[in-house]
């Protein structure tokens, strides 16, 4: 039997309908979100599991011990927000809700599904302890073939393993064109002259890295918080790599690294380096997650005022994040300007069916509470040529 609290915050999509009959104000919202696009990029999208079926899924026992008791309910919230009922099902269970809430969006999308490395030390030697889950390049991969005409993969590869390199140069060789970190949970310095090596090849191979940024609060390993500060992405970024931080850095404070070491909210550290010519076609940032009620005041705020930098903004879901309950509120995003009162019934609905395609049109739908005639450019919901994924 399923315990309320945890249906209440994941959401409860065992009784969504099989195919909706959106209401006329949900079609128009649909229909607005989807004027002026063949298909739109999703750039974060996460693949996950418990390795109940699939060998190349791991995850940590005491993520899901109540000895752990926190890590245990984020556990149960995300099992339950991502169809999963049956834990001796888990892996097949998350896969068959993906497909469909993609199959049942009404416009053409690509979505870049992501791995999830293991935490490596400085030697070189894989570092389970702190590993909260693993989730291998080769079963992204797999899965990504199911579905060619929508899913790219997006490897994850540590920086500090031996055969860093060797690794991306079999993936390139594939066809694959993305690097996926989160260093608060992989426990990688993306300043680490270690990485150096890994850097240039990425720049020689033209692959793209694509990293957490700002306090990480879902899988973290409280130590390793610190790595997570934008301004330690300068040295790829110096040597030409490609760069795209996640969330636009929109959670927390980090230390000025250049300024005695002050406490400053993250995203201002990213659009400082933003602001810097040099970096331009090489720094990038996903609004993935920055609409939910930790990230939508001062960060959200920020990158609607930012519109120099728009062109360099990239769309992605974070699913499942946006299917849980109680990531996203609507009521908030309308007291603070971003929405209209007439939008939050038919997005609910589009919620209860599809949280999928909820985020896409939620983000559509937004506007600049100084200006409600200005929604993010249709670019950020596109093909970044520059970027060439």
């Amino acid at each position: 039997m399923r315990n309320p609290l945890i249906t209440l915050i994941g959401g409860n999509f065992k009784t969504r309908k099989k195919s909706a009959k959106w209401s006329p104000k949900a079609q128009q919202l649909i229909a607005d979100a989807s004027d002026g696009l063949e298909t739109f990029y999703d750039y974060h999208m996460h693949l996950l599991g418990l390795g109940t079926k699939e060998r190349d899924i791991w995850v940590n026992p005491t993520v899901l011990s109540l000895i752990h008791p926190f890590d245990f309910l984020k556990a149960k919230v995300f099992m339950n927000a991502s169809g999963i009922r049956n834990k001796k099902k888990a892996d097949e269970q998350y896969l068959n809700q993906l497909f469909q809430l993609i199959e049942k969006i009404p416009i053409a999308g690509k979505y870049c599904l992501f791995a999830w490395e293991k935490c490596y030390d400085l030697n070189g030697e894989v570092n389970l302890k702190d590993t909260k889950i693993h989730i291998s390049n080769d079963y992204v991969f797999r899965i990504c073939q199911r579905l060619p005409d929508k899913l790219v993969p997006v490897v994850s590869i540590h920086p500090y393993r031996t055969d860093a390199v060797i690794e991306l140069e079999k993936w390139a060789k594939k066809g694959v064109k993305m690097v996926k970190w989160m260093p608060a949970t992989m426990g990688m310095d993306p300043s680490e002259p270690r990485c150096v090596p890994f850097y240039q090849k990425m720049k020689d191979l033209d692959m793209v890295l694509i990293s957490h940024a700002g306090e990480e609060e879902t899988v973290p390993v409280e130590k390793f918080q610190p790595l997570n500060n934008p301004l330690l992405f300068r040295l790829p970024l110096e040597i030409g790599t490609k760069v795209i931080l996640a969330h636009c850095a929109g959670k927390g404070d980090g230390k000025d690294l250049e300024n005695k070491g002050k406490k400053v909210p993250n995203h201002e550290l990213f659009f400082r380096m933003m602001d810097e010519p040099r970096y331009e076609g090489k720094l990038f940032g996903d609004i993935s997650a920055l609409a939910q009620a930790n990230r939508c005041g001062a960060p959200l705020r920020t990158v609607f005022e930012q519109k120099e930098h728009h062109h360099k903004l990239l769309y992605g879901s974070d699913y499942p994040l946006p299917a849980i309950n109680s990531a996203i509120s609507l009521k908030l995003l309308i007291k603070l300007g971003y929405l209209n009162k007439e939008d939050k019934s038919p997005l609910t609905e589009i919620y209860k069916n599809n949280p999928l395609l909820f985020s896409f049109v939620l983000f559509r739908s937004m506007h600049d509470p100084n200006d409600e005639n200005y929604r993010l450019p249709i670019s950020v919901f596109s093909y970044h040529k520059s970027l060439g994924i």
